[in-house]
């Protein structure tokens, strides 16, 4: 059932933090009743433009008792009340803040219950707020209520404030080289949570990121054609560097990706406003977004497909079908082949003596043999090997076509780390030669 000014009364708790304004706005545009909730007046003009101020609410979560007055007659709860979702600047919570939220919603009878978090929300991170949002995140997962956690990589706005252009002009903090994100646009995240909360599965946690990923080194090259010169620049001692240095903090280092197919299998639609786009909207217009995974027909048949019941293909469902033809057809662009007017003929292709499979999609998949590739008279252009990976945890597939021993460098570049790392002890790539650089590597 979807949400409708009719039909449902959704809570959002952190309303006059950065995401939770988006949501309001977007609810608003929605025709969604909707009640902001808030702990204090702090940033709540934010809120001027959509909603009045006689609609607030006000409860503390660090106050149980405040709670339900709040939750009467709400059928749907966001909690966007983590530092790092609400902004910089925001007030920091107690660890069981969301917790209180959660339990208060379970026992005013709400099924739909959303924790908005963060990815780098570690125990150990040296960033405060990343620290606070891990303990945030343990008290609800140990919970034995029906919540749902939806993580972020992390915002544009967070990007631009501490590294590019910092609203306090102080010195940007400098990217590590190594590190990985995918930033994403609170008014995104705010259109992809209205669309999955009539949705929610219970005690799943999603993940949503942008429709790139960058390094720390090329968002490095990207920040430096947009930083203004600092006064302090000109000056070397290091101390002076950090009594120059932004207030806002940065990005927590290390992998913080989520791949745009990951984003796209877990909320169903891939966001469409890019970082460029954010920092330099004339320069950097928006592309067609995709269409959501709720909005689209069933997938038919690849237009690579010959349309053909073969052996090979007869324990794939419609949409693996379709992701083979469709990342077969995307990988020829390294092997230096058209992709024009082309189709991927399987009626000669076996399955690979000893080979692995996978079952992703809820079918069934092998790696194949004597696949060949046809131009529109019929030539066979190629013919060779379908390898792939599958990742059980992160949800991500992998196909290509066979060049040499091992992952090919184009394929490895789109794995993850948390991947990475487990492909360590995959039946098949643990010893390959990518794997095991990277596995030396971690214990430099």
């Amino acid at each position: 059932m979807l949400l409708t000014r009719r039909t449902a009364m959704l809570v959002v708790f952190g309303a006059n933090g950065k995401t939770g304004k988006e949501i309001i706005r977007e609810a608003k545009l929605r025709d969604v009743a909707v009640k902001p909730v808030v702990r204090d007046d702090h940033d709540t003009r934010n809120l001027e433009d959509f909603i009045d101020v006689n609609d607030l609410c006000f409860a503390d979560a660090d106050h149980p008792a405040s709670l339900p007055n709040a939750l009467q007659g709400a059928s749907a709860v966001i909690c966007c009340i983590d530092a790092r979702t609400a902004g910089w600047g925001s007030s920091q919570y107690k660890p069981t803040a969301a917790a209180n939220i959660v339990q208060a919603a379970h026992e005013a009878g709400v099924e739909r219950i959303l924790q908005l978090s963060v990815m780098g929300a570690y125990r150990w991170s040296p960033n405060a707020l990343n620290r606070q949002s891990f303990h945030l995140d343990l008290w609800v997962r140990r919970m034995q209520t029906p919540w749902t956690m939806l993580r972020v990589s992390c915002y544009h706005d967070e990007v631009i404030d501490a590294h590019i252009l910092p609203p306090d002009e102080g010195i940007p903090h400098p990217f590590l080289p190594s590190a990985r994100y995918a930033p994403v646009s609170r008014r995104d995240v705010a259109r992809t949570i209205l669309n999955i909360m009539p949705h929610l599965k219970p005690n799943r946690t999603l993940l949503i990121g942008g429709p790139e990923i960058f390094t720390g080194e090329q968002l490095e090259v990207l920040a430096n054609k947009f930083r203004k010169k600092h006064p302090s620049n000109n000056l070397f001692s290091r101390y002076k560097e950090r009594r120059w240095r932004t207030s806002r903090g940065p990005l927590p280092d290390g992998d913080m990706t989520v791949p745009p197919e990951t984003t796209e299998i877990m909320v169903g639609n891939i966001p469409s406003e890019t970082l460029a786009w954010a920092i330099d909207p004339e320069k950097n217009p928006i592309k067609e977004p995709h269409t959501p995974f709720w909005n689209r027909e069933p997938p038919s048949y690849h237009i690579a497909d010959q349309q053909l019941d073969t052996p090979v293909l007869s324990s794939l469902n419609s949409n693996l079908r379709f992701a083979l033809h469709k990342q077969l057809i995307e990988d020829l662009i390294h092997l230096n082949q058209s992709t024009e007017d082309v189709q991927l003929d399987f009626s000669n292709a076996t399955f690979r003596t000893n080979s692995h499979s996978a079952r992703p999609h809820k079918s069934l998949l092998y790696e194949l043999e004597k696949v060949a590739l046809l131009d529109s008279n019929q030539q066979q252009l190629l013919s060779g090997n379908v390898c792939f990976i599958y990742d059980d945890l992160a949800d991500e597939l992998l196909i290509w076509w066979e060049r040499g021993a091992g992952i090919p460098e184009e394929i490895w570049n789109q794995i993850d780390l948390g991947v990475r790392r487990r492909l360590c002890k995959h039946p098949k790539y643990a010893q390959d030669e990518q794997v095991l650089a990277f596995a030396a590597s971690r214990h430099n």
